[in-house]
């Protein structure tokens, strides 16, 4: 099976944030990428901020290997879903309050207590530049409650 280039891109900074190589991700980023988290209405723009979000996102739990669901994609577009299991560390409580767009901080609704188990459902469209890099990502998450 031949992928896409947008799906080996996503696949390829996918891999490196798992591996928290943030250098490998970020190259496959255009340096004025927009990340913008949907459901919240957080805008991210530029290597700087989703350096940092990513890093909060990855510090905010202890987490299982991701499920992917779906991945596809074309020369220029692609899509990818997951599901992000695990356990929420000292740090979730921070960057779930960090996913609002709202000033102040304002609930995001997404935060699980340090110790708690977490699942995120989350979806990323996203597409890539002249260049071949991902220039737009929106992301898409949710977190239905776990069975006690």
């Amino acid at each position: 099976m031949s992928e896409s280039a947008a799906l080996m891109r996503w696949l390829t900074a996918s891999a490196a944030v798992q591996q928290r190589d943030w250098d490998a991700a970020l190259a496959c980023l255009a340096p004025d990428c927009a990340w913008t988290l949907v459901p919240t209405g957080l805008r991210l723009v530029g290597a700087d901020a989703i350096r940092s979000f990513m890093q909060s996102g990855m510090a905010a739990g202890d987490r299982a290997p991701p499920e992917i669901k779906a991945a596809f994609g074309t020369e220029t577009e692609g899509a990818f879903e997951y599901v992000s299991r695990g356990v929420a560390t000292t740090n979730a409580g921070d960057f779930g309050k960090s996913l609002s767009a709202q000033p102040g901080g304002a609930s995001s609704g997404v935060e699980p207590s340090a110790g708690d188990r977490y699942e995120f459902h989350v979806c990323f469209l996203f597409r890539l530049n002249a260049a071949g890099l991902i220039s737009e990502v929106r992301e898409y998450f949710a977190a239905p409650p776990l069975a006690a």
